[in-house]
């Protein structure tokens, strides 16, 4: 009968380890799904930032192309300036 006791005991203490076991990984696991909506939601804020990056430098590269073709009018205007003047001069001459 003692045999049976300390048999049910050890059984007993093994059983109450498995459950703290099962409840440590039953934490973990919660843990881990919390990490992965985290994760997901930074995953989703990385892309929506990416994005804005992307288009940030397209709205650069609009302006710059902008500044490029006034530019290119003012060099095209004072060309045109330039050759009147010689035509000018040479219908003076």
């Amino acid at each position: 009968m003692r045999i049976m006791t300390d048999e049910m005991d050890s059984i007993k203490t093994e059983l109450k380890r498995i459950e703290t076991g099962v409840k440590r990984i039953e934490t973990l696991w919660s843990r881990v799904e919390g990490l992965e909506h985290v994760q997901s939601l930074d995953a989703t804020s990385n892309a929506s930032s990416e994005v804005q990056d992307i288009a940030l430098k397209i709205k650069a590269v609009r302006e710059l192309i902008d500044k490029i073709d006034i530019k290119i009018d003012d060099l095209e205007s004072r060309i045109s300036s330039i050759g009147s003047l010689r035509f000018r001069t040479r219908d003076e001459a």
